[in-house]
């Protein structure tokens, strides 16, 4: 028996187990359509938090605990609550073993976005949503992030003239906005659009605008340099047949188009243009010592100081509340102090040692590891790199999952893109 045999039996046996429960698990209003609003993450990030949890109880008062369970802890979905939970008594223990008083209530608040969002695994397998609607609302999630990160960027920065101030939206700050975005660029391509040049005058439209929104209006370079490195990553994966010369063509002069907006967006401010010049000192010479960038300078100090304590405390780590005081403690005397070590893998490390870092990086790949178990098709397979891959990349240089914005919208859209219906038609 092969391994799509086994998957479609376990999706019998969920159908009949739920026609012994009671209804389909057709959630009404809020539920059903949690995916829209889970688009708009980037600007409505705690908004989007919440409505998972008021969905969640929503969801588990109208069909009850046995039938949320059943559905999440059996069959292909399985993998999400156990990866989740993984991670989080990872990190429960190293808490535990520091014996902080607040061990209980760092439990809580990540208990409070993976309990929902795992309840919510059979709404979201019931709700018939196809991978061309995702990239059609995430087309609209990018336009809509930068209107409203525009907006504040003109009010704030050229209406009040603070030039040293970043946009923070709804979401309340740049860097998670930033990190959102990107995976929601990504998934754009996957708007079944005509094929015809206006279609994909669209789709380069939406992501010149997301790599023009996080380069000028965000100023975050990390995301900026993820968003053009993964430019060709849809043509190659999503497109079929040979390539023709016109087609190269065509590709070159739109990644070129990309680059000059990328480049173009660093000088909106005399500020962003420091911060971009001081990347590409560090870049062309390599030598720290020419970098006066505080961002830069920051990390090179923070992150050998959390490897040295890492080393320390290999196998527990010092707990998730432990981080900054861990910092201070291994940190040249006189040096800045930033909260965390701003690299995720050394953050997981430092959080819950090895099991830590295993864990974590699970929890990343997550939505890979489905749609491979799951033996999901071509597209299927993009949409859930396009929303790990540029986590992970960003994770080379910010600690990231500290938010539970981010957390929320990681485990929610892979719930969601594991639900996700094939397309009939190649995009």
């Amino acid at each position: 028996m092969t391994r799509q045999d086994r998957a479609d039996r376990e999706r019998e046996r969920l159908r009949q187990d739920s026609a012994q429960l009671g209804p389909a698990s057709r959630a009404p209003g809020l539920p059903r359509l949690l995916w829209m609003p889970l688009m708009l993450a980037p600007v409505l990030g705690w908004f989007q938090a919440l409505c998972t949890l008021w969905a969640a109880v929503m969801a588990v008062f109208q069909h009850g605990v046995r039938h949320a369970a059943t559905q999440a802890l059996r069959g292909p979905s399985r993998l999400i609550p156990m990866v989740a939970l993984c991670w989080w008594a990872s990190l429960l223990i190293a808490e535990m073993a520091s014996q902080q008083p607040a061990a209980w209530w760092t439990a809580l608040r990540f208990l409070l976005v993976i309990v929902p969002a795992c309840a919510l695994i059979p709404v979201f397998n019931d709700a018939g949503v196809t991978h061309e609607q995702i990239g059609r609302w995430a087309r609209v999630s990018v336009w809509v992030t930068t209107c409203v990160v525009g907006l504040e960027y003109v009010v704030t920065v050229h209406g009040a003239g603070l030039a040293h101030h970043r946009p923070r939206a709804l979401s309340g700050n740049a860097l998670f906005v930033a990190t959102m975005l990107v995976p929601m660029m990504m998934l754009s391509w996957l708007d079944p659009l005509p094929r015809n040049g206006h279609a994909w005058a669209w789709r380069w439209a939406t992501h010149a605008v997301g790599v023009f929104c996080l380069s000028a209006l965000l100023g975050a370079r990390t995301s900026t340099l993820v968003a053009v490195v993964l430019t060709p990553l849809p043509l190659l994966w999503l497109r079929r047949g040979r390539w023709r010369v016109r087609e190269w063509v065509a590709l070159a002069g739109c990644a070129a188009l990309v680059l000059s907006l990328a480049f173009v967006g660093a000088k909106t401010s005399a500020w962003y243009g420091e911060r971009w010049d001081a990347l590409l000192t560090l870049l062309t010479s390599a030598d720290l010592s020419s970098v006066t960038d505080y961002g830069i300078a920051t990390r090179a100090q923070h992150w050998p100081a959390a490897w040295h304590a890492f080393l320390k405390q290999p196998w527990l780590g010092y707990g998730f509340l432990q981080e900054h005081s861990v910092l201070v403690q291994h940190l040249p005397a006189g040096a800045p102090v930033l909260p965390t070590a701003h690299q995720q893998f050394l953050s997981f490390l430092l959080w819950a040692g090895l099991p830590g870092l295993l864990t974590g990086g699970l929890f990343i790949a997550l939505p890979v590891l489905l749609a491979w178990r799951n033996r999901r098709g071509r597209v299927a397979l993009y949409a859930a790199t396009a929303l790990s891959l540029p986590l992970m990349l960003h994770g080379l240089t910010d600690t990231l999952l500290d938010d539970l914005r981010i957390v929320s919208f990681h485990l929610m859209m892979t719930v969601l893109l594991n639900a996700a219906i094939e397309p009939s038609v190649e995009t």
